[in-house]
C-alpha cells in the first residue's frame, strides 16, 4: 500500500500548475483575437473549416458587427468579403414578426433590440 506523502502532494500540485501555465493552456482570448482568427479561417482551403468560421462568427452576434466592418477594411480575398459583407447584413437586419413572444425569444438570443410597431390592418397589405 502507497502513503500519500507530502512529498508525492507536493509533485501533484506542481504537476497541476505547470499544466495550467502552460502555453496554449485554455485561457480566453479577447473577443477581438477571436474573430481575427475566425475571419483567417474564412480563407481556408477546406469547405467545413470555412463554414464553421462563419456559424461561429454569426453565433457571436450584433456584438461582432463593428470587428468584421474592420476586417472588411483591411480588403480580404474577395470570398471572405463576402462572407464578412452577409454575415454584417444579417446581423444588421431586424426582420418582422408578427408574433410578439417569439419577436422577444429572437431579440433575447440574438443581443438585438426589439421595435413594435402597431399598424391597422394586416402587416403586409394597405389599410
Amino acid at each position: 500500500m502507497r502513503l500519500v506523502t507530502p512529498g508525492r502532494i507536493l509533485l501533484v500540485l506542481i504537476g497541476a500548475a505547470l499544466c495550467c501555465l502552460a502555453p496554449g493552456a485554455a485561457e480566453p482570448r479577447s473577443l477581438p483575437e477571436r474573430v481575427s482568427a475566425l475571419v483567417k479561417q474564412l480563407d481556408d482551403n477546406r469547405f467545413a473549416v470555412r463554414h464553421e468560421a462563419d456559424r461561429e462568427l454569426r453565433s457571436i452576434g450584433v456584438a461582432v458587427v463593428p470587428l468584421l466592418k474592420k476586417e472588411m477594411e483591411t480588403r480580404p480575398p474577395l470570398e471572405v468579403y463576402k462572407r464578412l459583407e452577409s454575415i454584417v447584413t444579417d446581423l444588421s437586419s431586424i426582420p418582422w414578426k408578427t408574433d410578439l413572444a417569439q419577436a422577444r425569444e429572437e431579440a433575447k438570443r440574438a443581443g438585438k433590440p426589439i421595435l413594435v410597431f402597431s399598424t391597422i390592418g394586416d402587416v403586409g397589405g394597405f389599410a
